[in-house]
């Protein structure tokens, strides 16, 4: 069956979703914690919601906004086996090393790889699989066919974002939010700083990064034609808990009942709660420039539509749990059952009279009064009867029966069922290298890769896939160094992009190369096969001991902290492969599908070049060309170490890199003889990142 799972912001929402049809409520856990002037799933309400979704049959499932190191992660594990014991019957995780932790401390809970892993390939999809996630969660940035592609090719059912607020970046490679200082993606506490006003000159609009909010409602038959299992409903506005009814309405009608969605329904959606407008994202291939826009507020006729939505189910219960009854008559009683589909039953006994010469209750009258369920969560699928014969019973009777049944048979379904929890598993000693981490460094061209460069030694560069293979000779005096070069793999890469991506592996094999920097998790299973050596990236983002743990039995290499780790989380953190921190650089804040340099540029493709976005402070973010005409933009200061060396020299790391981005090859040379202790250099405009602060929970 095709699931409908609709975000539960407030216990109203929750009702209201349950009421039109939804066959999954889910929370996320920052939906628990109070908004100032906005309703929220408080802390009380939550056993009350988990009951009322129980006894109706509608399963909840609880996002788990978070990304913990190890000082965090016992108390992740502890909150989402509460959540389990309360009723929780899924997980939705963002956090590979709590996704490991989770399928042995709660081996019966299905996981759902949530959209932060950013899974976008069939190779991530059956890794995700692999590692033990029951569901996954596709990245928006797919194409029909690519969804097809993938979920015809992996052993679990996949889900898509049917409907909620568009991101322009790939979820979970997003940084801006964290570094302005005004929340975390990756702890569900984004901000939406690219809905503020940004220039990227004159032909780019007023808010060059903001998007209209995706529905998909109209494409739930070429959905499930494809494949997919399931659709999320996001975006529901505190405000309006009926936007979570009205929205379940709509993908419920085509979802199953099989009614297609008329255009001129999306359009009334669109004019009465939609009026920035919608789009339909990546579905039908490349998104174009008319999903882009900044959500307005609702109007007169949007707040009409949801008061007619709140008439309409706020007091209507929907009888979706079948039930079967029996009445069976055994001399001067009258015994009535009921049971439902998963195994919960109630007896009843209801005083009877003797009839010796009558023909007894009939059995269409008892059939009559058991059947009438209004009112309740359930309806009678069947009524068995047997020895009626001289019984004779009021039908206020049987009225009472029926009441007495099924105010049992909702205590039994309202029990959260037992979960199976096993001990969390202990972490290896925290150790590292004993010595000092060796300097790598990542450029971004080839006019980079200088000879002055390559006289420093670092013990490996980092060079992306496409710059080697064409400039591969610019890497020479560093193989001449003794310096070992591996390929950076694009971030994103789809399915359709892949032969590509092999072709290019298999010309730097050739030449030699046999190492690749990997930033997703779909990229490993087709590195390794085609026989390189793996180092895993930023974009993996690795912040505990079991995700590194899981890195090393997929035999890679090295691995890189995540960039929201402060540096007291790794130190802390038990590093079973070796473990790279990134110690300069402009750190990437977004990687978005969108070819925003084409967009500024008035429909022309000159990415190459590049290009900057300005915020309304001034600041300038460097807007780069990244693999398959994708951008990157970079922060507007950049990350510097080098001052504070005994913040992380000592603190068990493998290594340290040097990223270079827009750096000049002399500037690249300078900073580079900075981190050797060569020279004082400090470069201008500097950060420390995240990492005096960290992500927290």
């Amino acid at each position: 069956m095709f699931e409908i799972i609709t975000r539960a912001v407030s216990a109203e929402a929750a009702i209201y979703a349950v009421q039109a049809g939804a066959d999954a409520v889910y929370f996320s856990t920052e939906d628990c914690a109070p908004r100032t002037g906005k309703p929220s799933l408080t802390a009380d309400e939550l056993p009350l919601v988990l009951r009322y979704c129980r006894v109706r049959g509608c399963r909840v499932y609880a996002e788990l906004d978070v990304l913990a190191s190890d000082l965090e992660l016992p108390a992740a594990a502890a909150q989402a086996e509460k959540l389990c014991r309360m009723g929780v019957q899924g997980l939705i995780v963002h956090d590979l090393g709590l996704a490991c932790v989770l399928r042995r401390t709660l081996p019966d809970i299905p996981l759902i790889a949530g959209l932060r892993l950013d899974l976008h390939s069939t190779a991530g999809a059956l890794a995700a699989a692999e590692m033990g996630f029951s569901y996954i969660l596709l990245a928006p940035e797919l194409s029909l066919d690519e969804i097809a592609r993938i979920a015809g090719r992996v052993p679990v059912p996949v889900l898509v974002l049917g409907q909620g607020p568009s991101c322009i970046a790939h979820r979970g490679q997003c940084l801006l939010s964290a570094l302005s200082g005004s929340g975390r993606d990756s702890c569900g506490r984004c901000a939406r700083p690219c809905r503020e006003k940004l220039s990227m000159g004159m032909l780019s609009p007023e808010y060059p990064l903001a998007q209209k909010d995706l529905c998909l409602a109209g494409r739930i038959p070429q959905l499930k034609q494809a494949g997919v299992s399931g659709v999320l409903l996001d975006g529901i506005d505190p405000l309006y808990p009926e936007l979570a009814g009205r929205l379940t309405q709509l993908y419920a009608l085509t979802g199953h009942s099989g009614r297609h969605v008329l255009p001129d329904e999306i359009a009334q959606l669109q004019r009465q709660l939609y009026p920035g407008g919608l789009t339909h994202g990546w579905i039908d291939g490349e998104a174009g420039a008319d999903s882009f826009g900044l959500p307005q507020p609702l109007e007169r006729e949007g707040r009409a539509a949801l008061s007619q939505v709140r008439r309409a189910l706020a007091n209507e219960e929907l009888r979706r749990v079948p039930v079967e009854f029996a009445a069976v008559g055994r001399q001067t009683e009258l015994e009535l059952a009921v049971r439902d589909a998963d195994g919960h039953q109630a007896v009843v006994r209801v005083h009877a009279g003797v009839d010796p010469i009558g023909a007894g209750v009939s059995r269409a009258a008892v059939e009559d009064r058991l059947q009438r369920t209004a009112g309740t969560p359930y309806h009678c699928s069947g009524v068995q009867t047997a020895r009626l014969e001289h019984i004779t019973v009021l039908e206020e009777q049987l009225d009472e029966g029926r009441r007495s049944l099924l105010a049992a048979l909702t205590e039994q379904r309202s029990v959260p069922p037992a979960v199976r929890v096993r001990p969390m598993p202990s972490p290896p000693p925290v150790r590292g290298q004993a010595e000092p981490p060796v300097m790598t460094v990542q450029v971004r061209s080839a006019e980079q890769l200088t000879p002055e460069l390559a006289a420093l030694c670092p013990a490996l560069v980092y060079v992306p896939l496409e710059e080697l293979s064409e400039h591969f000779g610019a890497v020479g005096p560093f193989l001449d160094a003794g310096v070992r070069v591996a390929a950076v793999l694009p971030r994103a890469m789809t399915d359709g992009e892949m032969p590509e991506v092999a072709r290019l592996l298999r010309k730097l094999r050739s030449l030699g190369v046999d190492e690749v920097l990997a930033g997703n998790l779909g990229h490993i299973a087709p590195a390794r096969i085609a026989g390189f050596r793996i180092h895993g990236d930023f974009g993996l983002n690795l912040a505990s001991w079991p995700a590194v743990q899981l890195m090393r039995e997929a035999q890679l290499e090295t691995v890189t902290a995540s960039l929201e780790l402060s540096l007291t989380a790794v130190a802390a953190m038990a590093k079973p492969v070796g473990l790279e921190l990134i110690v300069y650089g402009r750190v990437p804040v977004m990687l978005t599908d969108h070819c925003l340099i084409k967009m500024a540029s008035g429909g022309r493709c000159v990415c190459q070049k590049g290009h900057t976005l300005r915020d309304r402070k001034g600041g300038v973010y460097p807007v780069l060309r990244e693999f398959g005409c994708r951008n990157e933009i970079l922060a507007r200061d950049k990350l510097f170490l080098g001052d504070r060396r005994a913040d992380w020299e000592h603190i068990g790391l493998w290594g340290a890199r040097l990223y270079f981005t827009t750096e000049s090859p002399r500037e690249c040379v300078e900073v580079t003889r900075a981190f050797c202790g060569q020279t004082a250099y400090v470069p201008n405009n500097i950060s420390r990142g995240l990492y005096d602060k960290g992500a927290g929970i």
